[in-house]
């Protein structure tokens, strides 16, 4: 997969972790999406293989990224389902994992503004 492309769709999939609203309207909700905390896990891990690209400095992603990235995988494989999507939703520890994808993606931005940073001087 090229590298690029890979980047995106799995900076996307966190997206989808991070995001409890998103979660609320697809797994619980009357909404036109539709997705699952399983879904949500394939889209991560099956779909992206997840931290398995080789050449991780091509990603575009820095290695605070790539740190950040390793405690969210740690957390979310650690993750038990207590059951309902709405129990996930109300678990303390999911919600350490959304916390957790909401840091990669908040890494990935300021990396990224250090990055235009750079280019700008």
């Amino acid at each position: 997969m090229e590298n690029a492309s890979w980047t995106n769709q799995v900076v996307a999939a966190i997206g989808h972790v991070a995001d409890m609203a998103f979660q609320q309207r697809t797994w619980l909700g009357p909404g036109p999406e539709m997705s699952s905390f399983v879904e949500t896990y394939c889209t991560l891990y099956d779909d992206n293989a997840f931290l398995a690209q080789p050449e991780w400095e091509q990603t575009g992603l820095n290695n605070a990224v790539r740190q950040e990235m390793i405690i969210l995988d740690h957390l979310f494989k650690a993750y038990h389902e207590p059951g309902s999507h709405a129990q996930i939703l109300a678990d303390p520890k999911w919600q350490e994992v959304v916390q957790q994808a909401q840091q990669v993606l908040q890494t990935i931005g300021e990396g990224a503004t250090k990055a235009r940073q750079e280019e700008n001087s």
